[in-house]
């Protein structure tokens, strides 16, 4: 289904009843977040759900230094006020950190045939998730797309806990203050192939040599808590997509990447703000209207 998440943005800022100029600051704060990204669904509830972290995070005083993946810090770029409420939340959770404390049984990272697959943030709430990891140590044959393989993913064993469900790669790309494309890593131009279509050419390599791979779902039954129980996925192998659009992908490296943990997001149920109007919120500049 299309939908517009301009006006989204505004109808969710609507029944916060900030001021009209407060309302079109924060929906272009959102908005700036947009840039198209290939094979993902969900996206409208994770914006909305930061959204909402945006008016509690405004309530908190100053923030500590939090890093989140390339893939999600392109997508939201979220001030630093916002991340670090995600994270108080238990919107977002930097799995790398969490993974000093893994409990027993727990597998945030697996390697085989040289490659490490690391599972490095999630981004959850009560309707659907964002599962980014990272690959290390695969060579991406040049001027090809990347592609991933697996045969399982779970949650608490069961195979059909999501409505709907994508995959994709960070493309390393982004858009500038005018909308234009250019690169994440360093504001520069995109360039583009010498071909009849002029296509793109996408970053999926960072400079370290990693590439950053994500799932996106949206749960079956946003009713039912999906919180506290076991996130597994086996991933079988790594190659590159076919450059004929009906075929298959080509698998380089085949393995066995086994990675699980205790899946864990904010509770929208449970979650609510108190807030005084017509006081300014924090040191953010805006005004919560009575």
């Amino acid at each position: 289904m299309n939908y517009n998440v301009k006006s989204e943005l505004r109808r969710s800022m609507d029944a916060i009843h900030f001021s009209g100029d407060d309302k079109e600051r924060m929906v272009a704060l959102l908005m700036s977040a947009e840039a198209p990204r290939q094979r993902r669904s969900g996206k409208k509830l994770l914006l909305l759900a930061l959204a909402a972290t945006l008016v509690v995070g405004a309530l908190t005083g100053a923030a500590v230094f939090t890093r989140w993946s390339r893939s999600a810090q392109t997508a939201y770029n979220p001030p630093q006020q916002v991340k670090e409420q995600a994270e108080k939340s238990g919107l977002s959770v930097m799995l790398e950190d969490k993974q000093k404390e893994t409990t027993p049984g727990e597998v945030l990272s697996a390697t085989d045939q040289g490659i490490t697959i690391t599972a490095v943030q999630t981004i959850a709430d009560s309707y659907g998730a964002q599962i980014i990891f990272r690959i290390d140590g695969f060579d991406l044959p040049e001027d090809r797309i990347p592609d991933i393989f697996w045969d399982s993913v779970t949650i608490d064993g069961d195979l059909h806990f999501a409505s709907s469900f994508s995959g994709g790669f960070y493309d390393g790309l982004t858009r500038d203050k005018d909308g234009h494309l250019v690169y994440a890593s360093n504001g520069q131009p995109v360039a583009r192939r010498d071909d009849e279509f002029q296509s793109i050419i996408s970053q999926w390599v960072a400079e370290d040599g990693s590439m950053e791979y994500e799932f996106r779902f949206n749960f079956l039954d946003p009713g039912e808590s999906y919180f506290g129980k076991e996130f597994a996925v086996h991933f079988t192998g790594l190659g590159v997509q076919s450059e004929k659009k009906a075929e298959m992908g080509e698998q380089l490296v085949s393995g066995s990447w086994d990675l699980h943990w205790t899946l864990t997001g904010a509770d929208n149920s449970e979650s609510s703000v108190t807030i005084t109007p017509n006081a300014e919120i924090g040191d953010s500049g805006l005004t919560l209207l009575e």
